[in-house]
Order: structure tokens, then sequence, then C-alpha cells
């Protein structure tokens, strides 16, 4: 439990050693029951999320790939069995959120992850998920968006129509799904040039995120729409709107790796335009007149 206090901090090394410990400590109760080591759920994510965010990411990728073995294990198990929406209480969900989070994280577009699939069954979270990733690593590898961009928005109604299938109320899924799916709409119409269309989409739907309860976790949606913004504002020069939008992502998200890095390279840009905006000392040949006639 001390993690969450550490992660809503950005306390890493700290996240790290408490999900290690964790971890250790469930896998010894199962080892001893004649149990395999849980490979996915809560500790397993929480590391990866650490590891990331450390640059940690040999660690991260046995992380992930501990849980996408689980996961393709039980897939056909599961078959039948009516999912859960909290992606940590099934290896299928879990596994999702942890090739998303270090997609997004590492920004290995061209990975061995990003072609990892899965069938995911009847559980329309964790395909939304897989698909999101995968949606944001074409897109920025330049591949078909129109093609991820409908995926996704298919996944989005789906995930609506199981849930209106159950009566189940469950407004943060379905508000992060349309998140999610404006996300990639607006990635859609940058990638098409349309960039005052992508930044007016991405706003908007920064705010609706800004109304998602604030948890003491990774992000629910695995790339914060704040960050996407700033991303594209230092694309565009604007950084001043750049450094807004990164200390929005860093007040729900203290201490990630990918705004702090923005925010510095802000500062940079900002140092570089005030050196050469800066009045010049004219040289010795600039002032002295010439004698030569």
């Amino acid at each position: 439990m001390t993690s969450h206090i550490f992660l809503a901090l950005g306390m890493w090394d700290d996240v790290v050693k408490s999900n290690e410990a964790a971890t250790a400590v469930v896998d010894a109760q199962r080892r001893k029951a004649g149990q395999p080591d849980k490979m996915c759920g809560h500790y397993n994510y929480w590391l990866e999320y650490a590891y990331l965010q450390l640059g940690r990411t040999a660690e991260a990728r046995r992380t992930l790939e501990g849980c996408r073995a689980k996961a393709q294990s039980e897939v056909a198990s599961s078959a039948g069995k009516t999912p859960a929406i909290d992606p940590d209480a099934s290896s299928v969900g879990s596994y999702a959120a942890m090739r998303t989070a270090f997609l997004v994280n590492t920004r290995l577009w061209d990975d061995a992850a990003v072609n990892w699939t899965i069938p995911t069954g009847e559980n329309p979270p964790a395909q939304l998920t897989l698909d999101y990733g995968s949606a944001i690593a074409a897109l920025e590898r330049h591949d078909s968006a129109a093609h991820a961009a409908a995926r996704v928005e298919t996944d989005r109604k789906g995930l609506d129509a199981w849930l209106d299938g159950r009566k189940m109320d469950a407004t943060e899924e379905r508000e992060r799904a349309l998140i999610i799916a404006q996300q990639v709409d607006a990635l859609v119409l940058s990638a098409e040039g349309k960039t005052s269309a992508a930044l007016a989409e991405l706003q908007r739907t920064a705010v609706a995120e800004h109304d998602l309860p604030m948890d003491f976790g990774p992000p629910i949606v695995e790339k914060p729409t704040d960050e996407l913004l700033g991303e594209m504002f230092l694309q565009l020069g604007r950084r001043e709107d750049a450094r807004s939008a990164f200390q929005l992502c860093l007040a729900r998200a203290p201490g990630r790796q990918l705004s702090e890095a923005g925010l510095a390279q802000t500062d940079s840009m900002a140092a570089v335009a005030k050196k050469t905006s800066a009045p010049q000392t004219p040289s010795f040949s600039a002032v002295t007149p010439s004698y030569n006639h």
C-alpha cells in the first residue's frame, strides 16, 4: 500500500522496492501452495511502470514478457467467464495495460511488442487498450492512420454495448474509452496536416480527462492527453503552451519521465531564445570608422 504514496510523489526507486518486495511475498506464498508465480496484476503493473519512469527498459520488458506468457496461457481457460473491468483483475487486462504503457513510455515504435497480439475473447476493455497502444504506435510510424482510428472507435462502441448489456454504469470506463478514441482521432488529424483541428480536439479531450477522478497509480489513460498536447506544441515551437501542458500533466502524474523531459526541453528552448534575442555588443570593426577612401 505504501507504493500508492510513493507513486503519487514520483518516488520511483521506492515504488520499485515496495512492489518488488510485495511480488516476492506473493510469489513465495504461491510456490508454497504449488502455484506458479503471479506475473500480472497490480504489483507487476506498478513495478513495470516504475521501471519505465526510471528508464530501466530491460527490466520493464522482462516484467511485460512474464505477464504476456501468463495471459496467453489463461486465454483458453477463461473462455465464457465474465471479464473484470479493472485490468489488474485479469491477466489479459493486465497485459493490455502493461503493453500499452511500455510502448507509450519507451516510444519504441518499431519494437517487437508492437506486433504482439493475443486473443482477448469477450473482454472489450482489454481489446480497447490493446488497440489503443497499437494505434499510437502505427501513427508514430506513419502507418495507415484511418484503419487504426476506425478500430479504436469500433472497440469503444463495442465496450459501450457490452456494458449496456450487463446493465453496468461504469462511467469512468466509458469516459476513458471516449478520451482514447478522441486522442486517436486528433492524432489522425495531425497526421493529415490538420494541426489546428488536432489541437482543438486534444484540448477538449484534456478538459474531459481532468474531470476523471485522481488516481494514486499509473495514469488511467496510458498516454495522458496533456502530455500529447505538450509534445505537439513542442513540435510547433510553441514553448509556453508546451510548458503549460506538461505542467498540467505533472500536476496529476508527478515525476512522469516524458513530461519532465518535455518540460526540460521547453526550458532549453527558452534559454536559446533568450540568448539569440539579447542585445549584442558591437564588434570593434563595426563601430570604428573606415579611413580607407
